[in-house]
Protein backbone atom coordinates (compact mmCIF):
# COMPACT_ATOMS: atom_id res chain seq x y z
CA UNK A 1 0.00 0.00 0.00
CA UNK A 2 1.04 3.29 -0.66
CA UNK A 3 0.74 5.76 2.13
CA UNK A 4 1.67 9.54 2.24
CA UNK A 5 2.20 12.38 4.62
CA UNK A 6 1.28 16.01 4.08
CA UNK A 7 3.04 18.61 6.07
CA UNK A 8 3.57 22.35 5.96
CA UNK A 9 7.27 21.88 6.53
CA UNK A 10 9.10 18.60 7.24
CA UNK A 11 12.31 21.31 9.25
CA UNK A 12 9.48 22.50 12.06
CA UNK A 13 10.43 21.35 15.67
CA UNK A 14 7.17 20.09 16.60
CA UNK A 15 4.87 16.81 17.62
CA UNK A 16 3.34 17.19 14.49
CA UNK A 17 6.12 16.18 12.10
CA UNK A 18 7.85 13.93 14.79
CA UNK A 19 4.74 12.15 15.59
CA UNK A 20 4.20 12.00 11.49
CA UNK A 21 8.37 10.79 11.11
CA UNK A 22 7.85 8.09 13.32
CA UNK A 23 4.63 6.63 12.31
CA UNK A 24 6.57 6.40 8.66
CA UNK A 25 9.54 4.86 9.63
CA UNK A 26 6.77 2.22 11.21
CA UNK A 27 4.80 2.09 8.39
CA UNK A 28 7.76 2.21 5.53
CA UNK A 29 8.57 -1.40 7.11
CA UNK A 30 5.71 -2.88 5.71
CA UNK A 31 4.34 0.01 3.18
CA UNK A 32 5.89 2.21 0.69
CA UNK A 33 5.79 5.89 2.39
CA UNK A 34 6.36 8.99 1.13
CA UNK A 35 6.08 12.63 3.15
CA UNK A 36 5.56 15.23 1.26
CA UNK A 37 6.80 18.67 2.89
CA UNK A 38 4.54 22.28 1.39
CA UNK A 39 7.78 24.37 2.21
CA UNK A 40 11.42 23.61 2.26
CA UNK A 41 13.28 26.33 4.18
CA UNK A 42 16.32 24.36 5.35
CA UNK A 43 18.72 21.66 4.21
CA UNK A 44 17.25 18.26 6.11
CA UNK A 45 14.41 17.72 7.85
CA UNK A 46 13.95 18.66 11.38
CA UNK A 47 14.23 14.55 13.35
CA UNK A 48 16.11 11.48 11.58
CA UNK A 49 14.25 9.46 8.85
CA UNK A 50 14.31 6.74 7.90
CA UNK A 51 15.91 5.57 4.12
CA UNK A 52 12.51 3.79 3.56
CA UNK A 53 10.60 6.80 3.35
CA UNK A 54 11.04 9.29 1.08
CA UNK A 55 10.87 13.09 1.47
CA UNK A 56 9.66 15.47 -1.40
CA UNK A 57 9.32 19.09 -0.99
CA UNK A 58 6.41 21.04 -2.86
CA UNK A 59 8.22 24.82 -2.85
CA UNK A 60 12.43 24.75 -1.62
CA UNK A 61 12.58 28.88 0.09
CA UNK A 62 16.10 27.91 1.31
CA UNK A 63 17.86 31.51 0.29
CA UNK A 64 20.28 29.90 -2.14
CA UNK A 65 18.04 28.04 -4.48
CA UNK A 66 15.28 30.69 -4.19
CA UNK A 67 16.84 32.90 -5.44
CA UNK A 68 18.17 31.13 -8.70
CA UNK A 69 14.66 28.97 -9.22
CA UNK A 70 12.01 32.21 -8.22
CA UNK A 71 14.25 35.34 -9.47
CA UNK A 72 11.91 35.83 -11.99
CA UNK A 73 8.73 34.85 -13.50
CA UNK A 74 5.41 33.37 -12.16
CA UNK A 75 6.87 31.30 -9.53
CA UNK A 76 8.52 34.31 -8.07
CA UNK A 77 5.24 36.95 -8.33
CA UNK A 78 2.87 33.71 -6.49
CA UNK A 79 5.08 33.47 -3.42
CA UNK A 80 4.57 36.70 -2.51
CA UNK A 81 0.71 36.80 -2.88
CA UNK A 82 -1.38 35.80 0.01
CA UNK A 83 -2.84 32.62 -0.17
CA UNK A 84 -6.56 32.79 -1.36
CA UNK A 85 -7.77 28.88 0.07
CA UNK A 86 -5.99 29.59 3.86
CA UNK A 87 -8.04 31.38 5.86
CA UNK A 88 -6.18 34.24 7.42
CA UNK A 89 -7.27 33.10 11.32
CA UNK A 90 -5.03 29.88 10.41
CA UNK A 91 -1.85 30.33 12.40
CA UNK A 92 0.21 29.70 9.87
CA UNK A 93 -1.50 31.83 6.99
CA UNK A 94 1.86 33.94 7.07
CA UNK A 95 3.77 30.89 5.63
CA UNK A 96 0.81 30.00 2.91
CA UNK A 97 0.96 32.22 -0.91
CA UNK A 98 -0.86 31.77 -4.01
CA UNK A 99 1.90 29.58 -4.89
CA UNK A 100 1.14 26.62 -2.12
CA UNK A 101 -2.42 27.79 -3.20
CA UNK A 102 -1.42 26.22 -6.70
CA UNK A 103 1.08 23.38 -5.46
CA UNK A 104 -0.81 21.85 -2.96
CA UNK A 105 -3.76 20.87 -4.54
CA UNK A 106 -1.69 19.22 -7.94
CA UNK A 107 0.30 17.33 -5.56
CA UNK A 108 -3.20 16.16 -3.93
CA UNK A 109 -5.07 15.45 -6.74
CA UNK A 110 -2.52 12.34 -7.36
CA UNK A 111 -3.74 10.56 -4.37
CA UNK A 112 -6.77 9.33 -3.75
CA UNK A 113 -7.43 10.15 0.16
CA UNK A 114 -5.64 12.79 2.28
CA UNK A 115 -5.23 12.84 5.95
CA UNK A 116 -4.02 15.97 7.70
CA UNK A 117 -3.31 17.39 11.12
CA UNK A 118 -4.63 21.00 9.26
CA UNK A 119 -7.85 21.84 7.60
CA UNK A 120 -5.98 23.93 5.28
CA UNK A 121 -4.31 21.24 3.66
CA UNK A 122 -7.17 18.68 3.86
Amino acid sequence: MKIVFMLLESSALDGTVRSTFTLADELSRRHDVEIVSVLRNTDGPAFPLSDRVRLHHLIDRRDDVRLARLRPGRARRLLDEPSALVHPEERSYVKYSALTDERIPRALRRLRATCSSRPARA
